[in-house]
């Protein structure tokens, strides 16, 4: 698994991370973007996860009734066509690691 970090606007970067080509989780000041793409497997779900858990993002992926789901902020939300869903963020250790780079 590839990660990296892009500048951003405003001073911020955003952390990109990627697998087989296709960015399966973007983390920017404001937001995070899960896109599974075509790889909608057991093994982007798992990446997915263990990148929340690397950075403290907060969110947990996982599959229900066929349908790929995540955890964030006590919610369940569905992924849009079981492909990408966007996250609204705030305070979190993303803005602190920024602020001391």
């Amino acid at each position: 698994m590839k990660n990296s970090i892009i500048p951003g606007k405003g001073g911020y970067g955003e952390l990109v991370v990627s697998f087989h080509g296709t960015n399966i989780v973007t983390v920017s000041q404001n937001t995070i973007i899960l896109h599974t793409g075509e790889l909608n497997t057991a093994t982007v779900i798992r990446k997915m996860n263990e990148v929340s858990r690397q950075y403290f993002l907060g969110y947990n992926v996982y599959r229900k009734d066929r349908k790929v789901m995540v955890t964030y902020k006590g919610r369940d939300l569905n992924f849009v066509n079981d492909c990408h869903v966007t996250l609204k963020r705030r305070n979190s250790f993303w803005d602190i690691w920024n602020e001391n780079a």
